[in-house]
């Protein structure tokens, strides 16, 4: 029995969730292995263009797993919303900054804390009109 092996390159590019397949070897093997991941009728359509029957794809692997492993673990996903958010501060009140410090980093948040509010509590500050901790957790750090 013949056992067919593509190999694939994997990069992770710059985008959230996003996996980009590369031919590694130039095979038409690999090529079924990246429509495989894409979807069922890229699989089948590729299949059909090499001729391979489905006893054939059934003796590939594609970087050591089965085409349907494959398929499985590389299936191309809908990307994901990624919401961005950008706080600055327009005026020079105290409790701003800590707003903004608030969503930047445990670092700035002390930071700013020690400097305006030393020896006070924090508690009762609202940002954008929500509790400064859930404002923080909402949009940023853990503080």
């Amino acid at each position: 029995m013949k056992k067919i092996i593509a190999a694939l390159s994997l990069l992770a590019v710059g985008q959230v969730n996003a996996l980009q397949l590369v031919n590694g070897d130039g095979s038409q093997y690999a090529d079924v292995c990246i429509a495989a991941a894409q979807s069922k009728s890229a699989l089948n359509a590729k299949a059909e263009e090499f001729g391979f029957s489905k006893f054939d794809l059934e003796q590939f692997t594609c970087n050591g797993y089965s085409v349907k492993e494959f398929a499985k673990k590389f299936a191309a996903k809908p990307a994901s919303k990624v919401e961005i958010f950008s706080f600055t501060s327009d005026d020079n009140v105290p409790e701003t900054k800590l707003c903004v410090a608030a969503v930047t980093s445990k670092e700035a948040f002390a930071e700013v804390k020690a400097k305006h509010f030393a020896n006070k509590s924090v508690n009762s500050i609202a940002c954008n009109g929500m509790p400064l901790k859930a404002f923080a957790k909402k949009y940023g750090s853990k503080i």
